[in-house]
């Protein structure tokens, strides 16, 4: 139960300038550019979002030298990058943002902190789980000196904490971290309610994983509550939450409820967020793998090959996520007894993963014995 919080961007205030602008029409074309990327990263426009961020950060090296926004570029930036999975150029600027929000607002400030942050979650996306944890403690030890230790973004570091924690299979821990963030967040005259549905929906990931479904159900219910109540019935984390709720009802063979919420999250997910979003790609692939414990396997091909176009679409050729597609398609083909098929897509998903993977991943070795699997079966002929 498992799905990722995008870093923040942020939202300031386009046509492109030439040398002789002033100094009001290249800051007001900066905000211009930081606003299209921001909406078009949030409607799951990457490619286009990326355009905007690139101008906006050619367009800062002719902002005053102190000017803050320097720094909100680089932010966004990483967090793009961060969420396609470019995890070299996202830490590339998450390093960048640290370096230039220390010399524009000094060590201890908000963007300083938030630099910290946003580059901690990069590591964790890729498992570099110390240099995660170094980023958020130096996070929260600046926002707790600024701020207090009741404040929202003490919490939000905390709740990351939780995640990180999530990750390394430190449950006890996690938990801990999450408690103790949704009572600060309870404790605000204003409550972010977002991120306390947020840190329930983490304590629900912690009870699944301990096999405690039960509860994990109780969380996720008390997520989707509060959303409704205070973000609206179609607010876009509500997809997530119905996905994930799907997720559990998986676990525990209730296939029936398990469909019924993963058709809802894709609902609001295609209403929301249009036909080519990460969102719905994931709907897609969560429904095909239902289909597959059903032995719907003309639904679950369907539901996979949806995928495989939002994918290609807004990521390209040779993006790891179409490696999730093609393994599922060759699990798929395989089961049918589609051997060559199978090993098609088997091979596919091979030339993408070893740009990306050790030998030694887990992945990658059972990918390497399913090619194996389907060698054998091809050499005795088709349909064995």
């Amino acid at each position: 139960m498992k799905y990722i919080f995008p870093l923040l961007i942020f939202i300031l205030l386009y046509p492109g300038m030439s040398h002789g602008a002033t100094a009001a029409d290249i800051s007001n074309a900066f905000d211009n550019y930081l606003e299209e990327g921001a909406e078009l990263y949030t409607g799951g426009n990457y490619q286009e979002a990326e355009s905007r961020f690139l101008a906006a950060l050619k367009l800062s090296n002719r902002l005053p030298l102190r000017d803050e926004r320097k720094s909100v570029i680089l932010y966004n930036l990483c967090a793009l990058y961060s969420h396609i999975s470019k995890f070299e150029r996202a830490e590339r600027f998450g390093l960048q943002s640290i370096v230039v929000s220390k010399e524009l607002s000094g060590e201890i400030s908000d963007n300083t902190a938030r630099a910290f942050n946003n580059l901690a979650d990069v590591y964790n996306n890729t498992k570099e789980y110390d240099k995660a944890e170094s980023m958020l403690v130096r996070a929260q030890d600046i926002w707790t000196k600024v701020h207090g230790e009741r404040h929202i973004d003490v919490a939000k570091v905390m709740t990351n904490m939780g995640k990180l924690n999530i990750d390394r299979k430190n449950y006890a821990a996690a938990e801990k971290y999450l408690v103790k963030a949704i009572e600060i967040k309870k404790l605000l005259p204003d409550q972010d309610y977002a991120s306390i549905a947020t840190s329930y929906s983490h304590l629900a990931e912690i009870k699944s994983h301990q096999g405690d479904y039960a509860k994990a159900e109780e969380y996720l219910q008390e997520n989707i509550r509060i959303r409704k109540r205070h973000q609206g019935e179609e607010h876009p984390m509500l997809g997530a939450e119905y996905n994930d709720l799907g997720l559990l009802y998986m676990q525990t063979n209730r296939l029936d409820k398990a469909e019924e919420y993963y058709l809802k999250s894709l609902e609001l997910n295609y209403k929301i967020r249009g036909q080519y979003h990460k969102e719905v790609a994931t709907n897609y692939l969560n429904l095909g793998d239902l289909y597959v414990a059903q032995e719907r396997m003309v639904d679950a091909d369907r539901m996979y090959r949806l995928a495989q176009v939002i994918y290609e679409k807004i990521y390209g050729a040779g993006h790891i996520n179409l490696s999730i597609v093609y393994g599922k398609l060759g699990y798929l083909n395989a089961t049918m007894k589609n051997y060559a098929e199978a090993y098609k897509y088997y091979s596919d998903d091979m030339a993408i993963s070893k740009k990306h993977l050790s030998e030694n991943d887990p992945d990658m070795i059972t990918l390497v014995e399913n090619l194996k699997y389907l060698e054998e079966k091809l050499i005795k002929g088709p349909k064995q």
